[in-house]
């Protein structure tokens, strides 16, 4: 669907706040609107998001979407973009929430799971993040890259206040430093009980977070703290190397 044509949907239609957006049509693709559940979950990438998606399947199960094949399901999720007219007057009541993750971890994460040889990021992206750092894709040159305009061409390293503005409001933002305990607020919110251990899913993990002082020096640090300023006021984030 061509990002004009996004703006007639009439989710969009009545929000001209969002025209403006470049990756309209890429951060729509992280919404899920559960009619059944009367939940909106924004999915932000790189930060649990496909252990989330699980959990709300096997829990919450909605027509024609299998946790068995996540990939598939994220996609024939409901979307802001898919609402009719009469969903408009209905999404105000339902229940908005998303999880959210430390800019720092955030960024190594994407930069680790996205720029490994035969990704297609990589290939995608690869030669533009190299001209950075003399032709090597360094996280220092993703970095780099990110500050340069690169943080808003794809929704794995992108603000994640920017892609949770695609809602009017956020209910509830859960933390992946503090899932499990996060997860039973949001189940409670749906109406049931958490399960008694989030369902790991998605890519290997990276262990980004554990990884921080092997990949950030002063440069990387000040670079990431200026470009998601954003995201650490706005979750309570602390920026700067500890």
């Amino acid at each position: 669907m061509a990002h004009w044509n996004m703006k007639l949907r009439p989710y969009y239609l009545v929000r001209p706040r969002l025209w403006r957006e470049p990756r309209l049509r890429m951060i729509d693709d992280r919404s899920v609107v559960s009619r059944t559940w009367r939940y909106v979950y924004i999915r932000v990438p790189k930060s649990a998001n496909s252990s989330v998606m699980t959990a709300l399947l096997e829990r919450f199960p909605e027509p024609g979407l299998d946790p068995a094949r996540l990939e598939r399901a994220k996609l024939d999720s409901t979307h802001f973009r898919d609402l009719g007219p009469l969903d408009l007057f209905r999404i105000p009541r339902y229940f908005h929430f998303s999880v959210v993750r430390h800019p720092y971890g955030r960024v190594l994460s994407a930069y680790l799971d996205k720029y490994q040889e035969g990704d297609k990021h990589r290939a995608m992206y690869g030669d533009r993040v190299a001209s950075y750092d003399g032709g090597e894709i360094t996280f220092r040159a993703f970095c780099r890259y990110l500050a340069d305009g690169g943080e808003a061409e794809n929704a794995h390293w992108m603000r994640q206040s920017r892609i949770l503005d695609l809602a009017d409001r956020m209910d509830f933002v859960g933390k992946l430093e503090s899932l499990d305990a996060d997860m039973e607020a949001i189940f409670a919110r749906i109406g049931g009980a958490g399960p008694d251990q989030i369902p790991r899913a998605g890519p290997p993990a990276t262990a980004a977070s554990k990884k921080l002082a092997e990949y950030y020096d002063a440069e990387c640090a000040a670079l990431v703290d200026r470009v998601y300023r954003e995201d650490f006021e706005r979750f309570g984030y602390a920026p700067g190397l500890a």
